[in-house]
């Protein structure tokens, strides 16, 4: 079976979601790469979106996106 996570969407809601002040650390300079910080919000929302059955096959070294997004988690901190 093959799963799929629309990351195009994702992004997209994240970017409405928070506005482009509040986004602006998950992008570079060039608006189409990601930070640092911002890739691994990036890869937590598509973690978040893997179904059950391949949740346990995630490892963590850090915290959930959406701590990341609130602004509770700095690269800095990683």
């Amino acid at each position: 079976q093959t799963y799929l996570v629309d990351l195009n969407q994702s992004t997209k809601d994240l970017f409405n979601e928070v506005g482009e002040a509040d986004s602006a650390y998950i992008s570079q300079l060039d608006g189409a790469h990601y930070s640092l910080v911002g890739s691994k919000v990036i890869a937590g929302i598509v973690v978040e979106q893997l179904p059950d059955i391949l949740q346990s096959q995630v490892l963590t070294s850090g915290p959930p996106a959406q701590a990341q997004l609130n602004g509770f988690w700095t690269d800095q901190d990683y």
